[in-house]
């Protein structure tokens, strides 16, 4: 812990406004509109969100609602050291949380733990990032490793989506909604009982289109043109007070058009026209996915027992430019079909005692049938000497299964002092088989084959210390250990089908959470350092591929502050975020470049992210409320390449909101990126020539949302 103590200024701002501030108030604003205490399931058992030992940030429903989100990156501006990026389309995204990077491609293991409803979602880059977020009962965002109860995949946190449970009750719920580049959205849902107090349904669908945000000056075509469709269907049978049985249903088709990244020479933006680019090939994404789970939860004396069945089946492909020029050198098509199955079982204590412990079991499997063509075009004979135009197809099968044992166990003692320590021991085997060809001047070569298979076993231990001064101040600290999965890359991309080694980091932290002013304020703060090892990168090869390896050693250090208030007796909520995270290289050698990349930044981590809102209600008639949200995002400085020579600079957001509410209906105009701020979200180097692939942030959009309930 000795190097927390330099961390930045904002590790000092976060000890000068906790020590500053007045003493808990007792009484003297006892009118005043209360910060809403959140619940929280993200350590699998309910509590308040005050009372977990670790980072942690909850959105509501209400507050998902109030601030518009509809997709993932929405939520930066309310979660410090968490950044959401689209990658190279219209619906996949780059997550990264206290500097790690979550999944980068396809088929590779995730940095972040994410979960529907209970449910694991193992390859969330293909998954995920298309789910709809309509209907959420709430969102819960756990920052740091969360090996011992979530497992391998949750080194950097996790991002837990609860949808809202079916109660008996009847509703019917829409919301239509119209903006500029087309962009039209409807959803519908409802739920209703079935037999009273025992059996309940609810169900909703969404439809949705929106033109691209880039256009491809040399086809003359917007790229990124976006439609998709999702469905979800909850069954919650209730047969007695202690027993609970849910059943849930999903669907979703998502078509992408081409990936929206340019070349830019040199890495120089003045050589780059914003939102435009120009490449010979034109093609799509498409992806599906469809899941069903089953979570049983019997209440027992004293103990509370959990089991979650589910299965889930997604299909993607990426059809398009590798190069991202003008010049016929690559285009790649990737297709994959996967499916997983995992099982989950806990049994927890749930009663009033100074002790609490958890323990259970999780099984998994993914199968993933997969094909990666590589075509290398006529230009590619001059330009990178090749003996003449050839592909290389890839076809094969990655198969991972694994089966892990956990528990944690916790004593709170009389003076609020508190003891929590867990273990989690997990075996995971990765299977490879695969066989690729060399099409060539009317010849077919072998290319390369592989059949390998590799296990990996994890001890992942916990142990956090708690202080809960008062039923308001609570103050922790934590050393836990986090794991990414190994695994192996295709022979399309490396002949011999090279495997990667599993990451490792270890992350310490010391927190605070705090309620002041009858619960007017929110205040939460923490420090942490993340000492990672065998840190997995994707490295671009000479012909453009871009493969997993490790890349050595990293240090994460950093802070981050929340904050959440309603000052006076009125509607006015006042939100803001701050996170610090200096994410450099340790140990790094890079034998194809032949460079050493130590001290260097880590790609796709901004070192301060920022976000403030304001909202506020008023009454305009005795039926109607007028409504305002403002919202303000900083994105600081991004690398884009190991080397540290392309980036992009600062850049700020805004967001707009503005509604009129009745009991029944809503009616909101809203603008994202409201002074159409020109940025670019991804970026990478290129290993054509000299520059860099990159693409553009979103520009301005505007519209209005129609929102009803009955």
């Amino acid at each position: 812990m000795k190097y927390l103590s330099p961390l930045s200024p904002v590790a000092s701002m976060i000890f000068v406004v906790l020590y500053s501030s007045p003493t808990l108030a007792e009484g003297s604003h006892t009118e005043a509109a209360a910060v809403t205490e959140q619940m929280t399931v993200v350590e699998k058992k309910e509590k308040r969100q005050q009372d977990v030992q670790a980072a942690t940030s909850v959105l509501s429903r209400g507050d998902l609602q109030d601030a518009g989100v509809a997709m993932l990156e929405d939520l930066n501006t309310r979660t410090p050291n968490m950044h959401i990026q689209k990658a190279g389309g219209a619906s996949e995204n780059f997550i990264s949380i206290r500097g790690i990077v979550g999944q980068r491609q396809v088929a590779t293991p995730a940095g972040i733990g994410v979960y529907i409803d209970g449910v694991n979602y193992l390859d969330p880059l293909s998954t995920l990032t298309y789910t709809d977020l309509e209907d959420v009962e709430r969102i819960e965002i756990l920052r740091g490793p969360q090996g011992t109860l979530y497992g391998r995949n949750a080194e950097a946190g996790v991002i837990n989506i609860l949808t809202r449970k079916p109660d008996g009750s009847r509703r019917l719920y829409g919301e239509i909604t119209s903006g500029n580049k087309n962009l039209q959205k409807y959803q519908l849902g409802g739920e209703t009982g079935l037999i009273e107090d025992t059996l309940a349904v609810s169900g909703s669908a969404m439809w949705m289109q929106r033109d691209g945000m880039t256009r491809n000056t040399y086809v003359n075509r917007d790229l990124t043109d976006l439609e998709q469709y999702f469905l979800r269907g909850r069954v919650r049978w209730t047969p007695s007070e202690s027993t609970e049985v849910l059943l849930n249903l999903d669907g979703h088709n998502s078509t992408d058009g081409p990936q929206d990244m340019a070349f830019i020479p040199d890495g120089d933006r003045s050589q780059a026209t914003a939102h435009e680019n120009s490449y010979n090939f034109f093609g799509e994404q498409t992806h599906k996915a469809k899941g069903a789970s089953v979570q049983w939860n019997q209440q027992l004396d004293g103990l509370r027992f959990t089991s979650i069945t589910a299965v889930r089946d997604a299909h993607e492909r990426t059809l398009g430019e590798s190069d991202f020029t003008q010049y016929d050198l690559y285009v790649g098509d990737f297709f994959s079909d996967q499916r997983q199955y995992t099982q989950e079982l806990r049994l927890a204590s749930d009663n009033d005692s100074p002790w609490q412990w958890m323990v259970g079991t999780y099984w998994f499997r993914l199968n993933n049938d997969f094909g990666l063509i590589n075509y290398i075009g006529e230009d590619a004979v001059d330009e990178v000497s090749i003996p003449a135009t050839m592909d290389i197809d890839s076809r094969g099968r990655f198969v991972n299964s694994g089966t892990s044992v956990f528990g944690e166990t916790s004593w709170t003692f009389d003076n609020g002092i508190s003891v929590t320590g867990g273990l989690r021991w997990e075996t995971e085997t990765a299977k490879s088989d695969e066989n690729a060809s060399m099409h060539m001047l009317g010849m077919t070569l072998l290319y390369g084959e592989f059949h390998g298979e590799k296990t990996f076993t994890n001890l992942l231990p916990k142990l956090a210390v708690g202080w809960q001064a008062s039923p308001d101040l609570n103050f922790y600290t934590s050393v836990a250990k986090g794991a990414r999965s190994g695994g192996f890359n295709s022979v399309a991309q490396v002949p011999e089908g090279n495997s990667y080694d599993p990451e490792i980091s270890i992350n310490y932290e010391i927190g605070v959470k705090s309620l002041w002013l009858d619960k007017r304020v929110m205040l939460n703060a923490a420090i942490f350092q993340t000492d990672i090892k065998d840190l997995q990168i994707g490295r671009r090869i000479s012909d453009g591929t871009v493969i997993t390896t490790n890349a050595g050693k990293a240090r994460n250090r950093g802070a981050e502050v929340e904050l959440l208030t309603k000052p006076f007796e009125s509607d006015l909520q006042i939100g803001a975020s701050l996170g610090y995270v200096e994410a450099k290289y340790t140990d790094y050698d890079d034998p194809l470049a032949g460079a050493n990349y130590n001290g260097k930044r880590v790609p796709l981590v901004p070192q301060y992210t920022a976000g403030v809102s304001a909202q506020y209600r008023m009454p305009l008639t005795s039926t109607l409320d007028g409504f305002i949200r403002g919202e303000w995002q900083h994105v600081d400085k991004t690398y884009w390449n190991d080397s540290n020579q392309y980036y992009e600079p600062a850049y700020d957001l805004a967001n707009l909101r503005l509604g009129v509410e009745a009991s029944d209906w809503q009616l909101y105009f809203w603008a994202k990126n409201l002074f159409d701020a020109n940025y670019v979200r991804n970026g990478a180097g290129s290993s054509i020539a000299p520059g860099m692939i990159a693409s553009w942030g979103e520009q301005r959009t505007y519209g209005a949302t129609l929102r009803f309930e009955f």
